[in-house]
């Protein structure tokens, strides 16, 4: 069934014996809520919440007789018709004094992933991710999702994803009111910082078949129930000698800044900032200097005048001081817009030659084509252009009278054409 989405958590009083989050406290329409180390925000997309959820049941019953897990938050959505509707709900455990988040397994129920039923036509989609004590996110092999029946179970980069269905669309099997078990296992040595569970509607198999506001078999709400959340402690968490706080890549023309944070630094030797265009095969660009040993946030900047023009991938590497080495999550720089070159031609009409004038942002290798009227190309040649302005002849005393274009075109493809005329006497 489709109208409510149900989560548990509760507290417990010594992490060393595991914990259990309850949301028996948590108001009526709140999108946020505090107990003990963790807070918990949700928020949704448009048209939003439905019928004042979010909302906590200590039954099993929940809206208006859907089935749901005891001493859950209900959250309804109405998706409607959106390809971009999801509700997102995160888990943030560094409250209280847990500034890292807590050594722990994290397991709960999720019931009720399902689609079709016999009077509407829906598929939900799950997407759950979780960060790490040292801002890295956890491998999506360390998410597991067990139990239940007929439901799809994939991944994509460090999410796992679950759909309620098997087979594709207009023969697709499923189970409703059924649980699924849900656990997050952080790497040795590591805390869990945070969850995040992402809510929505499977857009891919059919997006224009359901999710509308009329006609039969089109529901506009959907829901599912999460059970409680419990920790079972792992040991003690050994923080990585670097906590990264940020790494970012900003284009600026047609070089990129690359700008990192660190609130700690243990043992810190350098960082290496690494470069690819796909994603996959990394170069070296530099070495920068480590702190060593450091308690006080603190800030580096790089400035690749060497980067590509199109979409740039870095990745930070930071070694210590004994050789071991940390990669940290990938950022990006967007494509170089570019700037427009500047042309005009003289003189305007012309018998034997034209002089163009250009204004060129930089230094770079440019395409020059002549036309005729049709579009048919006539000459085409590449030419060195400097930065500033500069001229350039073009011969066009073998030409007939009539009208041409002079195309110029540079390195990113942006192109500017002028008109001008072709005569034999004045």
């Amino acid at each position: 069934m489709k109208y409510l989405f149900i989560v548990l958590i509760g507290c417990a009083l010594s992490p060393a014996n595991g914990q259990t989050f309850s949301w028996s406290g948590y108001p009526n329409d709140g999108t946020s809520y505090l107990t003990g180390a963790m807070t918990a925000t949700i928020a949704s997309s448009s048209p939003g919440f439905q019928y004042g959820s979010p909302r906590f049941y200590a039954g099993s019953t929940v809206g208006s007789g859907q089935c749901g897990l005891a001493n859950g938050l209900a959250i309804e959505c109405m998706f409607g018709n959106i390809t971009t509707a999801h509700t997102t709900l995160t888990m943030d455990f560094t409250s209280g004094g847990t500034t890292l988040g807590l050594c722990s397994v994290f397991s709960f129920q999720i019931r009720d992933i399902n689609a079709d039923e016999s009077f509407q036509t829906f598929a939900d989609w799950l997407e759950i991710s979780a960060i790490d004590g040292n801002n890295i996110a956890i491998p999506v092999a360390n998410i597991t999702a067990t139990g239940g029946s007929s439901k799809t179970i994939s991944a994509s980069g460090n999410r796992r994803i679950i759909r309620g269905y098997n087979g594709t669309y207009g023969s697709r099997s499923t189970t409703a009111c059924d649980n699924m078990t849900i656990q997050v296992t952080p790497p040795v040595g590591v805390a869990v910082r945070s969850i995040t569970i992402r809510y929505q509607p499977d857009y891919t198999a059919c997006p224009n078949c359901y999710y509308n506001f009329v006609g039969p078999n089109r529901p506009a709400y959907q829901y599912i129930s999460i059970g409680a959340i419990t920790t079972t402690p792992t040991g003690t968490c050994v923080p990585l000698p670097v906590q990264l706080s940020s790494f970012k890549a900003t284009r600026i023309g047609r070089e990129v800044a690359l700008n990192w944070e660190t609130q700690q630094e243990v043992n810190s030797d350098y960082f290496v900032v690494e470069r690819s265009i796909d994603g996959t095969l990394f170069d070296q660009v530099c070495n920068i200097q480590g702190a060593g040993n450091s308690s006080a946030p603190l800030s580096y900047t790089y400035l690749d005048d060497q980067a590509q023009l199109e979409q740039v991938y870095y990745r930070l590497k930071q070694v210590d001081r004994d050789g071991s080495a940390t990669y940290y999550e990938l950022t990006t720089a967007n494509q170089y817009a570019g700037e427009n070159l500047e042309l005009s031609l003289f003189p305007n009409p012309a018998r034997s030659s034209i002089q163009c004038k250009m204004s060129n942002p930089q230094e770079q290798l440019c395409t020059f084509t002549l036309l005729d009227q049709t579009g048919a190309v006539l000459l085409s040649w590449l030419q060195h252009t400097q930065k500033g302005i500069q001229e350039t002849t073009v011969p066009i005393e073998n030409l007939q009278e009539g009208m041409y274009f002079l195309k110029v075109q540079d390195e990113l493809g942006n192109a500017t054409i002028n008109r001008f005329s072709k005569i034999n006497q004045e």
